[in-house]
């Protein structure tokens, strides 16, 4: 089992594919700053986002790694724009050097931790 950071929107959409992301008020140095993000697929190792015919989501590793991608501010926007801050606990994931993913089917816990960062 693996513990995960995931910002993901009321619609359970992640933050890369929800309207949240383009409605941030500081949108392009969040948007430029990302581009430097490794998509699964550009990662190494290269996660397969088709492993088992099953859906993959991504997440962070840690807290700590969420805070390095994502600032402070930019979580208290994504919590307004309907996101939150989810603590997971998983059992099917493949991790990177950047992220990890895991399918939803396999969350055996999860906290809203959202109210930490309001």
């Amino acid at each position: 089992m693996k513990t995960i950071v995931r910002i993901e929107h009321e619609s359970g959409e992640g933050i890369f594919h929800s309207e949240s992301c383009n409605r941030l008020s500081n949108y392009q140095e969040f948007a430029e700053r990302h581009g430097e993000f490794p998509t699964p697929h550009c990662e190494t190792p290269k996660l397969n986002m088709d492993k088992f015919g099953k859906n993959w989501f991504c997440a962070f590793k840690s807290i700590e790694q969420m805070n390095e991608w994502v600032t402070s501010s930019e979580i208290k926007e994504f919590i307004k724009l309907k996101c939150r801050v989810l603590v997971l606990d998983v059992t099917q994931y493949q991790e990177g050097t950047h992220q990890i993913i895991f399918t939803k089917e396999s969350i055996k816990n999860s906290k809203d931790i959202s109210d930490l960062f309001k």
